[in-house]
């Protein structure tokens, strides 16, 4: 287990999200992983947004090594703790993934990713969020007409 002794949540955060901008992947999970055992032994004193924000941070991770269904769940525990538009728009992202990989487009996962697109742009809590949603819907409105 790694210790980080005297260290906050926030530094553990920080520290977690520059290696993951580094590209050390698996030294970032790891410090993410301690955040979310160091904030659930805090209780209610550890902020929901900090939880949803590290679950997304995961889950891009997870997406980025091709884990489809470990994202998926960090992505919709982000939700749980806090919507999140990036959270909606990640989720929808994957649901098109998969999707398309299957050969085809069915309605269902369309009308899961217009849904979560949606619900990013209405949140508009993160500006990439909501630029990202919106081109999402684009794309599947297009996708109905070609």
């Amino acid at each position: 287990m790694l210790s980080v002794p005297g260290s906050s949540l926030r530094s553990t955060f920080e520290a977690a999200l520059v290696l993951q901008r580094a590209g050390d992947a698996d030294a970032a999970l790891e410090r993410y992983e301690l955040f979310l055992q160091a904030a659930r032994s805090l209780g209610t004193q550890a902020p929901p947004e900090s939880f949803a924000e590290v679950l997304v941070n995961m889950g891009t991770i997870h997406a980025k090594r091709g884990d489809v269904s470990r994202a998926k769940q960090l992505f919709s525990e982000a939700l749980d703790a806090r919507e999140m538009g990036t959270a909606h728009l990640n989720l929808a992202l994957l649901e098109l993934s998969a999707a398309s990989r299957g050969g085809g487009m069915p309605p269902s996962a369309l009308s899961k990713a217009r849904g979560h697109c949606e619900r990013a742009i209405a949140l508009n809590d993160d500006d990439n969020a909501v630029v990202g949603a919106r081109r999402v819907l684009r794309d599947i409105e297009r996708s109905k007409t070609s």
